[in-house]
């Protein structure tokens, strides 16, 4: 029978929280060591992070899609040789995605560049041979990761993430602070990100071939049409992160154009801590699925609330020591610069939505509602942009609008998650 105590809630997503939080804190350190830097920098780096999302949006959804087949195929061993062959031959369908997305990602800020040529673009441009590689290596290492997590090797892949964190960290101080490699600041940035996850994807795929998956694999087994399921299962979530990602970088373009740096570096350093304060709930979200599936397989609805209100309840707890954290780092490591402290309060409050909008998407998504799950995303980004183009002449500066808009469509949101799950789970 399932258990929704919190403690085992925790257990089991710890792992996986450790590996979001590490992704998450790669990107809010280098974030952090911008702000010593110029604030064109700053406010570049924020543009170049939402691009790499762009680019990475559907290698999230596929790893997604093929985990969840991995966890499924190891309850029953009779299709374990299955799974093995399906992994060997999806790792040139991650590959294949990432080189295709890649193609697309080294037009785009080109387009960009003709409409505007705004410094933070041009650094954007610069950036484009260190941050294409980075994403073709990121999604060859996704295929190998969605499969460990997927036959339950958590920890191993937790501590894989904590080491590649460290490793980030201490190339961000010698590149930036010790040695002095030619580079612009976002370049080195990228630079570190390149070598961790080149030393992450390796680590990953040594441990694959220690665990012995290179071998039992049935060359007469047609994999083709169980992986264009998968990847076609991993379209309409894949655009929906995209979409998101997409449109912050739009906002960074639009900050560019018409305001100061000053406000694309707020947006910087209020996306970077978003993303870390709602990591806990990424991983939570992977527990949540598991528990609402098998709460739909043993037709058990009266656990639902209970379930859904401990996962909350874990997802708070945990960005709420996250939230102390950044207080701590803004208040004793960081001058007062962009990063206002309100700045960090406003988006622990958007967190606290964001958390636990997750989980209800979460639900939606078991039981197969895509559709719903994309027009709700839809309605988030048409609220995001007719109030902020609504609410955008009453602020005295553009990025206090988009904030207050993007509270507003998330509250919008909560309340339409809200509704469909009455639907969904009565």
């Amino acid at each position: 029978m399932l258990s929704t105590a919190r403690s085992v809630i925790l257990k089991k997503s710890f792992p996986l929280m450790v590996c979001e939080l590490t992704d998450a804190m790669m990107l809010f350190s280098g974030v952090v060591f911008l702000t010593l830097e110029d604030e064109v920098y700053l406010a570049a780096i924020g543009l170049i992070d939402a691009f790499l999302l762009c680019c990475l949006a559907f290698g999230f959804a596929l790893s997604d899609a093929f985990r969840n087949f991995y966890a499924r195929a190891t309850a029953y061993p009779r299709t374990d040789t299955l799974s093995l062959t399906v992994q060997c031959r999806s790792q040139r369908d991650f590959l294949t995605a990432g080189l295709m997305i890649s193609g697309f990602a080294a037009a785009l800020p080109w387009v960009f560049g003709l409409w505007s040529d705004a410094e933070i673009i041009q650094i954007l441009i610069s950036a484009l041979p260190f941050l294409i590689p980075v994403v073709v290596v990121y999604y060859l290492g996704l295929s190998f990761h969605a499969f460990l997590i997927g036959k339950g090797h958590l920890q191993r892949a937790g501590w894989i993430a904590v080491s590649g964190f460290v490793l980030h960290l201490i190339l961000l101080f010698v590149f930036l602070n010790v040695v002095d490699i030619g580079l612009l600041p976002t370049n080195a940035v990228l630079l570190a990100t390149l070598l961790t996850e080149s030393l992450w994807a390796a680590a990953l795929w040594a441990s694959y071939r220690m665990f012995g998956y290179s071998r039992g694999l049935d060359s007469n087994i047609n994999t083709a049409r169980i992986r264009k399921v998968l990847c076609s299962a991993a379209c309409l979530p894949g655009l929906s992160f995209f979409s998101f990602h997409f449109s912050c970088a739009l906002i960074f373009l639009y900050l560019s154009w018409c305001c100061a740096h000053t406000e694309a570096a707020v947006l910087t350093l209020a996306v970077s801590s978003y993303a870390l304060l709602v990591a806990p709930v990424n991983g939570i979200s992977d527990a949540a699925a598991n528990g609402f599936s098998r709460i739909h397989a043993g037709r058990c609805p009266e656990l639902f609330s209970r379930f859904r209100k401990n996962l909350i309840a874990v997802s708070f707890a945990s960005s709420a020591m996250v939230f102390a954290l950044i207080a701590v780092i803004r208040l004793v490591g960081i001058h007062d610069g962009p990063w206002n402290f309100k700045v960090v309060a406003f988006t622990g409050v958007l967190a606290i939505f964001g958390m636990r909008n997750k989980i209800d998407f979460t639900a939606v998504l078991v039981r197969l509602r895509n559709g719903m799950f994309f027009r709700v995303q839809l309605m988030y980004a048409a609220v995001i942009v007719t109030g902020f183009l609504l609410l955008r002449d009453f602020f005295a500066t553009s990025i206090v609008a988009l904030l207050v808009t993007v509270l507003f469509a998330k509250v919008a949101v909560t309340c339409a998650l809200r509704k469909n799950l009455r639907v969904v789970w009565r």
